[in-house]
């Protein structure tokens, strides 16, 4: 603290409260001994208009999480091409590019879905017949920006 004295601070220093006016006491008296409350409710309308302010903030916020979630996974597009020439060969039904028994992407996400040595037993499986097979006349490339995709969002 400062040893110099502040002529403001003496001044504050030196202040002292008024006692209390004879008719503010007799207030204070009469409300203290009054059987209604002394100080009157508040209304009940103003919590409730800011509850349902509230509330609709609440829905809003939801309805454009929705909005934002359906838009967001309509981007997501699955695309099946077939090979550039088409005349050249013929079209296979898109159940070939689902079918187990081929070597594939989806054959091998699948098995490696259930556990590595499924992945392992179809690798395995397709490469020893491979050589003895022959491919399908026509091929299906399936892209997915999803990433794995079920049979039925074909």
């Amino acid at each position: 603290m400062n040893e110099h004295i502040d002529p403001l601070e003496a001044e504050l220093a030196a202040l002292q409260p008024r006692e209390p006016s004879p008719e503010l006491k007799s207030r204070i008296a009469e409300r203290l001994a009054g059987d209604g409350p002394v100080i009157p409710p508040t209304s009940r309308k103003p919590i409730a208009r800011w509850l349902a302010i509230q509330a609709m903030y609440a829905v809003a916020l939801a309805a454009s999480l929705v909005v934002a979630a359906l838009l967001w996974r309509g981007q997501r597009t699955t695309i099946v091409e077939l090979p550039r020439d088409r005349d050249a060969q013929p079209t296979a039904p898109i159940s070939i590019a689902l079918d187990n028994s081929l070597p594939s992407v989806w054959t091998y996400e699948r098995a490696l879905a259930r556990s590595a040595d499924d992945l392992d037993a179809a690798l395995n499986k397709h490469a020893s017949a491979g050589r003895l097979q022959s491919r399908p006349a026509s091929q299906f490339l399936i892209r997915s920006q999803t990433g794995t995709l079920s049979e039925g969002e074909l």
